[in-house]
């Protein structure tokens, strides 16, 4: 997993998700990299809360049935509405990379293939009022039992 993936370009903006290892054992913390950055030649403006809220994370069985959020997710998401607001430019070729803990945010106890897509809101140019959504690359990734080998 060493090139970087990016999802569609939206409104110069371009989103890639990845994961330390394609395959993970059950149990073990499964972090979520997530890097938004700018591809066009102007500064694009950005809200900054939280990273539990500034994306929409879905993550889906290999059968395409989404994987329920755990309560803590639901608890943070909460939270992170009451906290800070940020707006703030983007740079020409600035990247934004937070993460966010799959393993915590989703019910990942069951072994198999998980499909995973985070999107986030963003202006419309020059429309502050108006948005758009910027999607990731798939990625897809092995939850593996425990005590298998890699």
């Amino acid at each position: 997993m060493n090139e970087i993936q990016w999802g569609r370009p939206t409104e110069d903006l371009a989103i890639s998700i990845s994961v330390p290892e394609p395959v993970c054992r059950s149990g073990d913390a499964i972090v979520l990299s997530i890097s938004l950055k700018n591809i066009g030649r102007a500064p694009v403006p950005i809200v900054v809360r939280s990273t539990w809220i500034d994306y929409a994370t879905t993550v889906r069985y290999e059968d395409g049935t989404e994987v329920p959020k755990t309560e803590y997710a639901l608890q943070m998401m909460e939270a992170a509405q009451e906290g800070r607001r940020l707006t703030r430019e983007l740079m020409p070729e600035e990247v934004l990379t937070e993460s966010l803990e799959l393993s915590k945010a989703f019910e990942m106890t069951q072994p198999g293939t998980y499909a995973v897509v985070a999107t986030r809101a963003t202006y419309k140019r020059g429309k502050l009022d108006e948005y758009a959504t910027v999607t990731s690359n798939e990625l897809t990734f092995k939850v593996v039992p425990k005590d298998n080998d890699q």
